[in-house]
């Protein structure tokens, strides 16, 4: 059975982070709170209330900047292509 408490206190909680942070979007929000999680779909009402807490939290205390965010995965998409490139090369040496 869904816990309607936990369900309610996600939307309020949502909802703050809304307002307070009106320049992310609800999915940045929740994918931001429950990226440490594989499987999402199991997850239960409780454990996502506390990771939104957990992230609220963490906003509230180290704010993101977005633009940092955003060069933080150019760069390491970068990083990573250039892993691979080396692997490769590496692979064919032999």
């Amino acid at each position: 059975m869904v816990s309607k408490c936990s369900y309610n206190k996600i939307i309020s909680l949502l909802k703050k982070l809304h307002k307070s942070h009106p320049d992310f979007n609800m999915g940045k929000h929740l994918a931001t709170a429950l990226d440490e999680y594989k499987n999402i779909w199991m997850l239960k009402d409780e454990e996502m209330l506390a990771a939104l807490e957990k992230y609220a939290d963490e906003i509230e205390y180290y704010p993101r900047d977005e633009k940092e965010d955003i060069e933080k995965i150019i760069n390491d998409g970068i990083h990573h292509l250039l892993d691979e490139e080396e692997d490769e090369e590496g692979y064919y040496d032999n």
